[in-house]
C-alpha cells in the first residue's frame, strides 16, 4: 500500500492483540488508531471518519456485532472486518444488517486473507472496485452468442468492471499469461479444442480464477466431468436468461473462493496461520527436486520451546496459545520472503530455508531467529522468557532425501536440548551421534504397546512406624523388541509430547490394578500407587477411566492410591474438581508426588481432598547437607501432619537418611535402601 492507504480503527479488548495488528498493518502502510471497547470507538468515529472498521467479535460490554449495528447508521460507507476466534458467530443478527460491507475473518488472522481484505475494503472505497470479479474472460467463437451473454451481464458489468472477449483457446491461455482474471466463461465448442480440453487448459493457466461452462451440449455426464476437471458450473445456453447466468455467475465465485479457503486450512495450522506439516513437507519434497537439478543448498531447521509445557499448566491454554503465535510472527520475521515457517505440533516449528549461498547466510538467519526468540515475550500482562533449541540440516550433506533431512534435524535438535546452554546444533555424524530423533522415537513407542514391550516394575513403600511393606509403587519401564531397556527420562517425556501417555496410561492401571487384586487374593492387603500424567490427566477423563479398570479387573478401589503431580492443581478448574470428586467417590486416595519442586501452595492443600504428599527426593538427599537439609524435611512433615496428610518420602538411599526422616516423624519411605523397582515382584518378597 502507499501514502494515500486509509485510515482503519482497530477495536479489541487486548493490549498485546492492538500491538500486533498496528506493527502488521504498518509495514503494509496503513495508519492504525486503536480502541479497547465499543465505547471508546463509537467516541472517536464520532470525532473522525474511518474508512475502514476492524474490530473483535467477542469483548467485554458491547460486542463487535453489537458496535457495527451502531456505527452503520452514521457510517453506511465504511467498511466493516469481524475477527472471530470463535465458530459460533451469531450469523441471524449478521443477517440483520446490510453485509455488503461485511467481511469475517479468523483470529488469529492469516495476514495474506486479512491484506487482501483490506485492499479490497480500500478499493471499494477509493471507487476502484470492479464487482465480485475483478476482470471477466470471455471464451466464446459465436458473435451472436457473445452478443447475448454481454447484454445479459450489463447490469452486472458496471461501476468500472470489465470483460475481456477471445474466440480461441489458444487467444485465452496467452490472454491470461499476461492478465490474470478472476472469472472465465468458456465455450466447449472451441475451433482449436475439443470436449473438455478447454476446461484443463484454463484451469491450468488461471487456477486461480472460476471457471463457468457455456455449452449447447445438454449433457449431464459431460457436466460432471467438467466439474471434476475444476469448472465450477455447467450452463446451456437455450435455459439462460439475465437473471439466471448472474446469478450462477455470483455462485461460482463464492464457491471457487471457498474451495480456496477450504486449501488454505488443509495446508495451515489454525493458530499461527503457518504452513502445517502436510505442506511443509510438499515443500520440501519440491525443494530437493529442484536443488538436485540447479546444484544449489538448502536447510532444514526444527525449533522446539523448552519448559512449554509449565508455562501452559501455570497460566493456562490462553497464555500458551499467544506464546505460539509470539513465536510464529517472530520465526517468519527472522526469515526471508524465500523460506517457509512451519507448525508441525504443539511447540514444534520446522523451517525450510532455500536457495543458500553458504554458511555465512545461513549463520545469519540462525542468529537472527536466536535473537528475536531470546527476547522476552509480553503475555497477557505475563514477561515470559521463550527458550528454545534449534536442529539444522543442510542439504546435501547431512542427507539428499526429504525423509532423511527431517530426521537429521530432529537428531540436531534433540542434541541441543540434550546439552544445557547449547541453543543451536548444525547436523554432522560426529556431533550428534546416539541421538535419538524423537519422532524415530515416538513411532517405536507407538508400535511398543502393541508388541507388548512394556512392563511395570514395583517397588515396595515402608512404613516407619511398624517397619512393615505396606504398598508398592507401579512404575513404567520399556525393553524394546530387542530386550534393550530404555530409560524412562528418555520415553516418558515422548509418550506425553505425542499424546501416547493417554493409551499407556490406561495400560498402566489396568495392569497395576490386577497386580493389587492378586496379592489381595493371596492375603496380602497393599496399597498400589500410580502415577497419572498431567498430559493424561488433561486429556482423559480419568474417573471414567478408573472405573472401567475396576471393572475390568475386579480390583478394590480402596487399595489404588493416585498420585498427581502439583501442576495438575494449579487450576482450580471443574474439570480438575469433577475428576477429583469422581475419584474420592469411588474411595480411592489422592497422593501429590514430587511436593516441593513445583509451585508448593497451601492453597491446593486445602482446596483439594488429598490424602498424602510425597517428599521430592532431591530434599531427601540434603539429608545428606546436615541441619539444613534436615529443618526442611522436619518442617515439610509437620506441615503434613498438621494438614491431616500422610507424608511418603521417596529416594532413601542410604541408613543415615532413613534415621533422620523416622526422627522427624515421616510415615512411610520409599527408594533403594528399602527395595528397587522390580518387574518380577511378589509376594515372597514380603516373606524373605
Amino acid at each position: 500500500m502507499t501514502d494515500s492507504a486509509p485510515r482503519v480503527l482497530f477495536i479489541d479488548d487486548e493490549q498485546e492483540v492492538r500491538s500486533a495488528f498496528e506493527r502488521v498493518l504498518a509495514g503494509w502502510g496503513f495508519p492504525v488508531d486503536t480502541a479497547s471497547g465499543g465505547v471508546e470507538a463509537i467516541r472517536m468515529a464520532q470525532r473522525q471518519d474511518y474508512p475502514i472498521v476492524v474490530t473483535d467479535l467477542r469483548m467485554p460490554g458491547m460486542d463487535g456485532l453489537s458496535l457495527i449495528e451502531r456505527l452503520r447508521p452514521a457510517h453506511p460507507d465504511t467498511a466493516f472486518l469481524i475477527l472471530s476466534g470463535l465458530p459460533e458467530i451469531d450469523f441471524h443478527r449478521l443477517s440483520l444488517l446490510d453485509n455488503a460491507g461485511i467481511k469475517i475473518l479468523s483470529k488469529p488472522w492469516n495476514p495474506q486473507e486479512l491484506l487482501h481484505a483490506l485492499v479490497r475494503a480500500a478499493e471499494l472505497r477509493t471507487g476502484e472496485e470492479r464487482g465480485p470479479a475483478g476482470s471477466v474472460l470471455l471464451v466464446e467463437d459465436s458473435p451472436g452468442d457473445a452478443l447475448l451473454v454481454e447484454r445479459y451481464l450489463r447490469g452486472w458489468l458496471r461501476n468500472g468492471r470489465n470483460m475481456s472477449t477471445c474466440t480461441s483457446l489458444q487467444e485465452a491461455v496467452g490472454m491470461l499469461h499476461e492478465k490474470t482474471s478472476d472469472l472465465i466463461l468458456a465455450d466447449l465448442s472451441l475451433p482449436d479444442a475439443i470436449g473438455l480440453e478447454s476446461v484443463r487448459r484454463l484451469n491450468a493457466a488461471a487456477p486461480e480464477a472460476a471457471i463457468v461452462v457455456l455449452t449447447g451440449m445438454e449433457d449431464d455426464d459431460l457436466g460432471i466431468r467438467a466439474l471434476q476437471l475444476g469448472a465450477q458450473d455447467y450452463l446451456v445456453k437455450d435455459r439462460l436468461d439475465a437473471k439466471t447466468l448472474c446469478r450462477a455467475l455470483r455462485f461460482a465465485l463464492e464457491r471457487k473462493r471457498s474451495s480456496h479457503r477450504l486449501a488454505h486450512l488443509a495446508h495451515h495450522d489454525y493458530l499461527t496461520g503457518l504452513a502445517n506439516r502436510v505442506f511443509f513437507r510438499q515443500r520440501l519434497h519440491h525443494a530437493v527436486a529442484v536443488a538436485s537439478r540447479v546444484q544449489k543448498r538448502f536447510a532444514v531447521a526444527f525449533v522446539d520451546l523448552d519448559h512449554f509445557k509449565p508455562i501452559n499448566d501455570t497460566y493456562g491454554h490462553e497464555v500458551g496459545d499467544a506464546l505460539l503465535q509470539e513465536v510464529a510472527y517472530r520465526l517468519s520475521d527472522s526469515v526471508r520472503e524465500v523460506d517457509t515457517v512451519a507448525r508441525i505440533g504443539g511447540d514444534e516449528f520446522a523451517l525450510l530455508l532455500e536457495n543458500l549461498d553458504g554458511e555465512r547466510q545461513l549463520h545469519a538467519v540462525v542468529e537472527r531467529m536466536k535473537r528475536s526468540l531470546g527476547e522476552p515475550a509480553l503475555i497477557h500482562g505475563h514477561e515470559l522468557r521463550i527458550a528454545a533449541s534449534i536442529g539444522v540440516a543442510i542439504y546435501p550433506e547431512a542427507a539428499d532425501a526429504p525423509d532423511a533431512l527431517l530426521r537429521c534435524a530432529d537428531t540436531a535438535m534433540y542434541a541441543a536440548k540434550q546439552r544445557p546452554g547449547t541453543v543451536c546444533r548444525v547436523y554432522t555424524p560426529q556431533s550428534c551421534d546416539g541421538s535419538l530423533p524423537r519422532f524415530q522415537l515416538q513411532n517405536d513407542l507407538r508400535l511398543a504397546l502393541g508388541r507388548r514391550e512394556f512392563r511395570l516394575a514395583y517397588q515396595p513403600l515402608l512404613d516407619l512406624r511398624t517397619n512393615r511393606i505396606v504398598g508398592l509403587e507401579a512404575l513404567l519401564r520399556w525393553f524394546r523388541i530387542d530386550g534393550r531397556a530404555c530409560p524412562p527420562h528418555d520415553f516418558i517425556p515422548a509418550l506425553e509430547e505425542s499424546g501416547l501417555i493417554v493409551d499407556v496410561g490406561r495400560w498402566v492401571l489396568e495392569a497395576a490394578m490386577r497386580k493389587s487384586k492378586e496379592l489381595e487374593d493371596q492375603g496380602h492387603v497393599m496399597r498400589m500407587a500410580v502415577n497419572i500424567s498431567a498430559v493424561q490427566f488433561e486429556a482423559d477423563e480419568l474417573g471414567a477411566t478408573v472405573r472401567e479398570a475396576l471393572r475390568k479387573t475386579r480390583a478394590c478401589p480402596k487399595r489404588l492410591e493416585i498420585e498427581i503431580t502439583e501442576s495438575v492443581l494449579m487450576h482450580d478448574t471443574p474439570k480438575v474438581n469433577r475428576e477429583f470428586a469422581a475419584l474420592k467417590e469411588l474411595g480411592i486416595r489422592l497422593s501429590i508426588d514430587d511436593f516441593g519442586t513445583g509451585y508448593s501452595s497451601l492453597a491446593y492443600l486445602t482446596n483439594f481432598q488429598v490424602d498424602a504428599l510425597k517428599i521430592d527426593r532431591s530434599f531427601v538427599k540434603e539429608l545428606e547437607a546436615g541441619q539444613s537439609g534436615r529443618s526442611v524435611a522436619s518442617a515439610i512433615v509437620e506441615l503434613g501432619h498438621r494438614l491431616g496428610l500422610e507424608v511418603v518420602a521417596e529416594g532413601v538411599e542410604q541408613a543415615d537418611q532413613l534415621a533422620v526422616l523416622r526422627s522427624c516423624g515421616c510415615d512411610i519411605a520409599q527408594g533403594f535402601l528399602i527395595g528397587r523397582p522390580s518387574v518380577g515382584w511378589s509376594a515372597a518378597a514380603l516373606e524373605g
